[in-house]
């Protein structure tokens, strides 16, 4: 399972390790790793042997929703904190635990976050999956795709999403490009952009 974290400024993901510098797209040099996007001043770091990640405080951990994949695998998906202060989304599966982390707080760059997983690729993937959560102040979210259709995200009541591509997507080479976000009103309110992928 190859894992994206996309979130601003601390990223830990399971599969390897990169030092971002602005932008880190590795999808064809490394089939191990998906593209990502982080801010400049971001630090990747790998839950490997040689280097250990840092640790959730355990009275911080919520789980804020179960999802299941087309194949009938369950995902979980928690909210929890560092020793530094640091907030972290988790997603927790039969391939583990990926974590991505900011400093200030989950909704402190933008309205939501979310990390993608893949099984397959780089030229195809045989499974891809968006997790998420959004602020309290958004109302509703749509993912859109990079053949033009868009798909509203279920929110369920702590705010957070799932969402699979559907393998006939994935055989015709259609990738979620970003999720919408939407407030009260029903207007725009931000948008979190997906790297290119395929």
């Amino acid at each position: 399972m190859h894992r994206l974290a996309f979130i601003g400024v601390t990223t830990i993901a399971a599969v390897t390790a990169v030092t971002a510098v602005t932008a880190v797209a590795l999808l064809r040099s490394d089939p191990n790793v998906l593209p990502v996007t982080v801010s400049p001043d971001a630090r990747t770091v790998s839950a490997s042997p040689q280097r250990s990640a840092p640790q959730l405080v355990p009275s911080s951990r919520a789980e804020v929703g179960s999802f299941r994949f087309a194949s009938g695998k369950m995902v979980r998906v928690a909210i929890g904190s560092l020793r530094d202060g640091s907030q972290c989304l988790i997603e927790e599966g039969a391939g583990g635990q990926t974590r991505a982390c900011q400093e200030g707080g989950l909704f402190a760059t933008r309205r939501a976050e979310l990390m993608v997983g893949s099984e397959g690729g780089p030229d195809h993937f045989d499974q891809l999956h968006v997790i998420g959560i959004v602020a309290p102040s958004v109302r509703s979210a749509v993912l859109a795709k990079t053949d033009g259709t868009s798909v509203r995200l279920a929110l369920n009541a702590q705010k957070a999403f799932f969402y699979e591509s559907p393998t006939v997507e994935l055989d015709a080479d259609v990738y979620p490009t970003a999720v919408e976000l939407y407030g009260p009103s029903g207007r725009l309110v931000g948008t979190v952009e997906f790297p290119p992928a395929g």
